[in-house]
This record gives structure tokens, C-alpha cells and sequence, in this order.
């Protein structure tokens, strides 16, 4: 829990709701593309056509509205159209750091792990992701991934290894 406040204090001013995110990428491409299927789930309607692109196209083929990453999803239907923009950039990051803090701590120490996962979430390169949230989801997600290799490694799971490694 701590590396994942740790993970947030940068990113702090952004989760009062009053002020959005608006870095580089964050405000010429993803601001309005957030707005949209967002207005479009709290309608009720799945945002299968994106109107607003060109001369529209289909919404499910570009990935830039993560309309299948079901975490992306809800946490941006959570509370006003800022706050919910915001918590879209920001929760990637410490998931970042709780998946990392479990997959080090199978083999360090909880303070190690701590450090260790605060270090992974803070540095340069995964940081710099935060202005692309497709980017920072899938550096979320690595964690994870390693933890779910290291412990199909450990026992005799050999189906599960196989389909890992396909």
C-alpha cells in the first residue's frame, strides 16, 4: 500500500477533480476520445462508431479507447468527467507498483519489495508513459505478468506452461 501512494504523490494534483491532466498527448488526442465513449457508456449506448474521426470510424478497432480493458473502463465512469480522466491516468501507476511489490516480494523482503516496486513505478521510463494511457495500462499490467510466469514456473504446471508460452 505505501509503494502505491508513493506512485501517486506526483500525480496528487490531478486527483482533487478540480483540474485535468493535460500533458502532450493527454490533451490533444486522448481528452476528447475520453469524453466521448465516456458520454456514450453513461447513455447506455456501446460506442461502436467513433463519428468524430475523420469521417468516422469503427470505435472496437482502435485500441486507443481501451473499450476492452475492462479496469480502464470503469475507472473512467467513476465520478465527474475530470475526476474520471484523471483517475484513467493515474491508477495505472500504482497497480504498477502493488504488482510489482508481489512479484518481489516472493523472493526480498516486504521493505525491499517496497523500495524495489517504488523504484520501478518512479522511474524515467515507466513514468513518461503517463502522458499515453495505452501506454502506462500496459506497463501496469507487466508486473503482473512476470507474477504469473514466476509462480506457473515454480510447480508442475505443464498445460499452463505451454499456453504461456504460445
Amino acid at each position: 500500500v505505501a509503494a502505491a501512494l508513493v506512485a501517486l504523490v506526483p500525480l496528487s494534483p490531478g486527483l482533487t477533480g478540480s483540474r485535468v491532466f493535460y500533458v502532450r498527448d493527454l490533451s490533444l488526442y486522448f481528452w476528447g476520445r475520453y469524453l466521448w465513449v465516456r458520454h456514450e457508456w453513461l447513455a447506455g449506448r456501446f460506442p461502436l462508431w467513433d463519428p468524430y474521426v475523420g469521417a468516422g470510424q469503427s470505435a472496437v478497432a482502435d485500441a486507443m479507447h481501451q473499450l476492452f480493458l475492462l479496469p480502464s473502463m470503469l475507472v473512467r465512469l467513476v465520478g465527474s468527467d475530470v475526476l474520471g480522466f484523471n483517475l484513467w491516468v493515474a491508477v495505472p501507476f500504482p497497480l504498477a507498483a502493488i504488482g510489482m511489490w508481489c512479484f518481489l516480494s516472493r523472493r526480498s523482503s516486504p521493505l525491499g519489495s517496497a523500495v524495489g516496486a517504488v523504484a520501478f513505478t518512479l522511474c524515467g521510463p515507466v513514468y513518461a508513459t503517463g502522458n499515453f494511457p495505452n501506454m502506462s495500462w500496459a506497463v501496469a499490467g507487466m508486473p503482473w505478468v512476470l507474477l504469473t510466469a514466476d509462480r506457473l514456473a515454480e510447480g508442475d504446471h505443464r498445460l499452463q506452461q505451454l499456453l504461456l508460452a504460445a
